[in-house]
């Protein structure tokens, strides 16, 4: 099983090497440039990874992925962080197929989740999730 998670914010490095005129000033102009950027940008959102769970909640380990099989349901789950502001719903893509949004959270856990059904055609699925930040949107 393939999984995706978005991650939105991805830090920005110093790489001197590509402006060489730069090397002596880099340091001090990525300084500069990031306190800029902070104040536009001050909140760290991260989607975390994909989990498989079935109808009991016990947990699926992927070496156990090939022991499920067509007309069995299963339950992805996946979580969020975020520095500011809250994660409020998730939502699912599985074998490109855009599914409805999600707010139900798996029992003690922080994590959304969607119920799915593995159709009797499934030979394989691809999950990716996407995590709603409530002011900047999906991640």
């Amino acid at each position: 099983m393939l999984v995706y998670c978005r991650i939105e914010y991805i830090p920005v490095a110093a790489y001197s090497y590509v402006f060489p005129v730069l090397n002596e000033f880099w340091p001090f102009f990525f300084q500069e440039f990031k306190a800029e950027l902070d104040k536009f940008i001050s909140w760290h959102i991260f989607c975390l990874d994909v989990k498989v769970f079935d109808t009991d909640w016990n947990r699926i380990p992927s070496s156990d992925f090939v022991n499920i099989q067509p007309g069995d349901t299963v339950r992805f789950t996946v979580g969020g962080s975020t520095t500011g502001g809250s994660i409020t719903k998730a939502r699912f893509t599985i074998n490109g197929q855009l599914r409805a949004e999600v707010v139900g959270k798996r029992p003690g856990a922080d994590e959304y989740y969607d119920e799915y059904t593995i159709p009797q055609s499934a030979t394989g699925f691809t999950v990716e999730a996407q995590v709603f930040h409530s002011t900047l949107g999906w991640f």
